[in-house]
C-alpha cells in the first residue's frame, strides 16, 4: 500500500491520519484498521528521513494538519515529527510506545540479525502478537508474514535499530498536543508501565490499556477508536 494513496481510502468529514509503522513492518500492517480513514501513509524512506519526506508530502498534498497514527518505532517517529512539525499535527495515537530501547536488546537484535535474519525476524513478529493476540497472529502469519520475511531488506531493517538505539521519549519531547497512548496489557515488548508513566507526563495525554492485548495493539477496537475519535 503506498503512502500516497490517500484518495484511496478518503472518508467524507474524516480527519486525514498519517499512519507510522513499527519495525521491521510497513503501512500494510495497519490492514483492516486503516479502512474508513482518510489515509496518509507513511513514506517508504528510512527511518532518519522519514519525518522530513512526510513533512514535505502534507505540506505539497495541503491535506495537514493529520492525526499522527503511530506504533512502536512509528511512536518514535510521532513524537519526533511533531516536534519538528508541529503545525502539520493536529494530535497524536502512539501505540506500544516505550520510553526507549536499551542498548543491549538493539545489540542482541544486529546480533541475531546477522546470525540468521528469517528467524529473527519470525520470533520478532511472534513477539508482537502473543501471548495474546492468537487469532490475529495466525492471520498474520499466513499472509503478511510471508511478504516481510522476502520484502524486508537488511539495510532497512538495521537502518531500524539504529534509529532506535539513537532515540528515546522524554518529559520534555512530549508535543503540546491531544495524545492518546494505547497500550496491550500483555505487551512483552513495551512495558505498559513506560506508557503509564508518559501519559502522566504529557500535557492532555490520556491512556486506554487493552488488558488482553500484546504489542499489536493497533489491531484492537480501542486503537481504531482513538485513531477515529481522539
Amino acid at each position: 500500500m503506498s503512502w500516497r494513496e490517500i484518495a484511496r481510502l478518503a472518508a467524507d468529514g474524516r480527519e486525514p491520519v498519517a499512519f507510522l509503522p513499527g519495525w521491521a513492518t510497513d503501512c500494510r500492517i495497519f490492514g483492516k484498521t486503516a479502512v474508513g480513514c482518510r489515509g496518509v501513509f507513511s513514506p517508504s524512506s528510512a527511518p532518519a528521513r522519514r519525518c522530513r519526506d512526510l513533512a514535505d508530502y502534507i505540506s505539497k498534498a495541503g491535506c495537514g494538519p493529520v492525526v499522527l497514527a503511530g506504533w512502536s518505532l512509528g511512536a518514535f517517529l510521532a513524537v519526533e515529527f511533531a516536534m519538528k512539525y508541529p503545525e502539520l499535527v493536529k494530535r497524536l495515537v502512539l501505540a506500544g510506545v516505550r520510553r526507549r530501547f536499551a542498548h543491549r536488546e538493539i545489540e542482541d537484535f544486529r546480533q541475531r540479525l546477522n546470525a540468521d535474519r528469517k528467524a529473527c525476524l519470525q520470533r520478532f513478529y511472534r513477539t508482537c502478537f502473543l501471548p495474546s493476540q492468537v487469532a490475529d497472529y495466525r492471520v498474520f502469519r499466513r499472509g503478511l508474514m510471508l511478504n516481510y520475511l522476502t520484502d524486508m531488506r537488511m539495510c532497512d531493517l538495521m537502518a531500524g535499530l539504529d534509529y532506535l538505539a539513537e532515540h528515546e521519549i522524554s518529559a520534555e519531547s512530549l508535543p503540546d498536543r491531544r495524545t492518546v497512548f494505547v497500550h496491550g496489557g500483555r505487551d512483552v515488548i513495551a512495558p505498559v508501565t513506560e506508557a503509564e508513566a508518559l501519559a502522566r507526563e504529557c500535557s492532555g495525554g490520556k491512556l486506554l490499556v487493552r488488558s488482553d492485548a500484546s504489542h499489536a495493539v493497533f489491531l484492537t477496537k480501542e486503537f481504531r477508536s482513538a485513531v477515529n475519535n481522539g
